[in-house]
Order: structure tokens, then sequence, then C-alpha cells
């Protein structure tokens, strides 16, 4: 807590809030802020903080991927997510250069709300849900190419490290916060569920109905009324 409180008070850096799955991809935005620390001497001083489960059974080994990429363990701070209370995680929102979100795929994509609820500019992949999530700006998404993953047939987004690392380093250049915080309220979400099932509740009444209009009802007439 001590090393994560003069991270947030006093240094340079960008944040990843996920969970340590291959589907979020950690390794590729690891291998971009390498490079970015490889060429641009200037960053010498940013960290990159990822608040994350530090040890999982199916979960990435960032220290081992963090060495192969040549990121510096003073440039690299790795926090067990269930160290950070909300008010620091807030704070880490608040202070951090950008926000980076690298998945192959994702869902409704929660820190993303929470960094944009901070003014914290998006770097992430350009994956549907996140999409919405950032409203389509396109100074936040990284284009990707759309691949089919063999093992459950579910498409995933992979992005270019070149272009990852070119949006990261265009954000730590532009140094500012969001103009206005973005939220999405549970009334709106709930809302949007609702209308949801009321387009499918009418879809589903309207085939029932199309499907009664052409049933031939003469073969259950009863033999005692014809």
């Amino acid at each position: 807590t001590i090393k994560l409180n003069r991270v947030i008070k006093n240094e340079r850096y960008i944040l990843t809030v996920s969970d340590n799955q291959f589907r979020k991809n950690l390794p590729r935005a690891l291998d971009a802020f390498g490079r970015l620390l490889q060429t641009h001497l200037e960053l010498s001083d940013v960290v990159y903080v990822i608040v994350t489960k530090r040890y999982t059974k199916d979960g990435w080994d960032l220290d081992e991927i963090a060495d192969r990429y040549d990121v510096p363990k003073k440039n690299r701070l790795f926090i067990d997510n269930s160290i950070v209370d909300r008010p620091a995680l807030r704070s880490l929102y608040e202070n951090a250069i950008c926000f980076v979100l690298p998945s192959f795929a994702e869902g409704i994509g929660l820190p993303l709300y929470e960094a944009q609820s901070c003014k914290c500019p998006i770097v992430a992949t350009d994956h549907p849900n996140i999409y919405e999530a950032v409203n389509g700006d396109p100074e936040s998404l990284v284009l990707s190419r759309k691949l089919e993953y063999p093992l459950n047939n579910m498409w995933y987004y992979d992005i270019d490290v070149e272009i990852l690392a070119a949006k990261i380093w265009a954000r730590l250049i532009e140094n500012k916060r969001l103009p206005q915080s973005r939220t999405i309220g549970w009334d709106l979400a709930a809302d949007k569920i609702l209308y949801t099932l009321q387009k499918g509740l009418e879809t589903d009444v309207v085939k029932e109905k199309e499907t009664l209009s052409t049933v031939d009802y003469s073969q259950f007439v009863s033999q005692e009324s014809s």
C-alpha cells in the first residue's frame, strides 16, 4: 500500500484494471509498453500499473511476460486487486495518464465506465462492447482484426502491437483528461434491458400470429360439428 500511494501521488503512469485471463490480452499491452520504453527515452519515468488477480490457475505470469518484453521492474507495478479498496481505485483512475484495455473479447467492460467517470482517457480494442462503452470515440479505439477462435467458435478481436503502442504514445504526449466524465446509470441499463426484452417479446408474438394464420384448422374440427 505504501508503494501504491507513492505511485498515485508522484508517478506518471498508465493503468489497466482487469481480470488475469487469456481474453484480456495483457501480454500485448506489455509488449507495446516495452517498445515505447525502448524507443522513447523520455518515458523512462513512466510506470505501467496493472490491477488484477496476480496469481490465477489460467492467468498470465505477468513478471515473466514483462521481462520478456524488456519492461524494467522500476517501470511496472502489478497490484493484486484484493488489496485495492474503492477510494484507492478511484485515485488510480483519476491520476492515470490513460487507461489501457487490449482485450480479445469483452463483456460489459465495467472498468471502462469507471475510468471515464474519472475523466481518464481510454486506449482499447474496437470490440463491439468496448466501442459502445466509449461511444465510438476514434481516439480511444485501436483497430483490430476479427478472428474466429477455433476452440469455442467465438470471434476475437486481435490488435497490432505497433498500432497499440502508437495510441498509447499519443495519449502520453497529449497528457490531458477527458473534457467531461461519462457514466451509465443503472436506470439506463435497466431501460435498455427492458427495451430489448419487449422487442423480443413483440417479435415472438408477431411470429406466433403469422404461424397461427397459416394453420389449417379444418383438421381440428370435430366430427359432431361437421
